[in-house]
């Protein structure tokens, strides 16, 4: 395992330590399936993320299922994308350019797709109120579990949700 560990200490006013370290991700996707009735390979995803590695994550986990997935890397890239057709889109609440509850705005005056945010759990308090009046039914934590993706296109979709 790769990594490093840093500190950086000011007298009376305290520590900061910092730890990274390299981890593969887990992609395995096979103890999790899609509720009944829900057909992955007939729903098409976008997901909106400035984090190359993140978008390429989310479409691993997604195309296991079967789910067609497009990427957008801006808030500004998925609203040229809208219309496309998608029944999810998954906007991470930090964004370059527009954010993601602006981009979530416009996508939402759309209302032709299903609208879930992604970001932690402490963002999601910070912004709950206003992603649910833009339009977001959905939040899902990051870092992407499958379980959780299943779950929020079930629930966008109205499928029963019983995915543990």
């Amino acid at each position: 395992m790769n990594g490093s560990i840093r500190v950086q200490s000011d007298s009376g006013k305290g520590s900061t330590f910092t730890v990274d370290i390299e981890l593969e991700r887990d992609v395995d996707a096979a103890s999790v399936v899609p509720p009944e009735g829900m057909k992955p390979s007939a729903l098409r995803l976008l997901v909106v993320d400035g984090d190359e590695e993140s978008r390429r994550h989310f479409a691993a986990i997604a195309g296991h299922f079967g789910f067609t997935v497009d990427q957008a890397s801006s808030g500004e890239q998925a609203l040229e994308m809208a219309g496309n057709g998608h029944d999810v889109v998954f906007i991470h609440c930090r964004l370059p350019g527009i954010d993601g509850l602006e981009t979530a705005k416009k996508l939402g005056c759309a209302k032709k797709s299903h609208l879930a945010m992604m970001g932690s759990f402490r963002e999601w308090n910070t912004i709950d109120r206003e992603a649910r009046c833009a339009g977001i039914s959905h939040f899902v934590t990051t870092p992407l579990f499958p379980s959780a993706l299943l779950k929020a296109v079930a629930e966008a979709l109205g499928k029963a949700a019983s995915i543990a």
